[in-house]
């Protein structure tokens, strides 16, 4: 008689719940030592195997876990190491944090990326060459010319607004008489 697997897993579940009942239980080891020997002792070990086999795959990932922080560890401090080393970026200890941070902050993956742009946004500009350059004004010091002289007045006298206001009407007065007389080409360059 051949059992389909409907009826294999219906006697499963009986003789389940029949190791399960604690009368039941005795007389189903003696019985399936007597008929098939060694077969607790098989599944005993089998258990004590599985069992130890898991405890060394946990013992194993953990000792993984450890060992990937430790690298990590020694990667960061090696990082560390170097950005405080170069003499581009100058970072010390109190500016660490700041630098992880801003990666974190940016999605920024190396130490030294991070570094030189934390250092750039601390920099001041350099100070421009100092050179003896002077600024020309037109009007001021004979700066421009003749054609600027008539501002002199304007700057001697920076104080008081109304000294440009009446030479710039001067100014306008001369050019429009010139326009009037005819000679307005001059103006025109």
């Amino acid at each position: 008689m051949a059992l389909d697997d409907k009826q294999k897993q219906s006697m499963g579940e009986l003789a389940a719940l029949m190791y399960e009942d604690p009368e039941l239980k005795p007389v189903i080891d003696k019985w399936a030592e007597e008929k098939f020997p060694g077969t607790h002792a098989r599944v005993a070990a089998k258990k004590v195997a599985e069992q130890s086999v898991a405890e060394i795959e946990k013992a194993k990932a953990e000792w993984k876990q450890e060992l990937e922080k430790e690298r990590a560890a020694r990667a960061r401090e090696a990082s560390i190491s170097r950005i405080k080393a170069d003499p581009a970026l100058r970072i010390r200890d109190d500016e660490i944090a700041e630098v992880e941070k801003l990666m974190g902050e940016r999605y920024i993956g190396t130490y030294e990326d991070a570094a030189t742009l934390y250092r750039r946004s601390k920099e001041i500009a350099a100070p421009r060459a100092t050179r003896d350059y002077t600024m020309e004004v037109p009007g001021l010091g004979g700066a421009g010319g003749e054609e600027t002289k008539w501002l002199e007045p304007a700057f001697r006298n920076l104080g008081d607004k109304s000294v440009l206001d009446r030479i710039t009407k001067q100014r306008v007065n001369q050019i429009m008489a010139d326009f009037a007389a005819g000679r307005g080409d001059r103006w025109q360059s």
